[in-house]
């Protein structure tokens, strides 16, 4: 839902064709992107980071490549 309203705005009107085909633009990019791989430095070390919720500890997750 995120990856639709990315491509198409709720506060702007569009035409049903404009609309369908930023549908079919946003699920493009989501398949283009869903399975990235994985960070590396240039000494071919995985990145990571770190995310800090409100509540609970502090999770580590994988750094992902740039979205293309």
């Amino acid at each position: 839902h995120s990856v639709v309203n990315q491509f198409s705005a709720k506060m702007i009107g569009f035409s049903y064709f404009g609309m369908t085909c930023r549908i079919y633009l946003s699920a493009l990019h989501y398949n283009e992107n869903v399975n990235r791989r994985q960070a590396t430095l240039a000494s071919e070390e995985e990145r990571w980071r770190m995310e800090f919720p409100k509540r609970g500890d502090y999770v580590v997750r994988e750094r992902k490549v740039q979205i293309t």
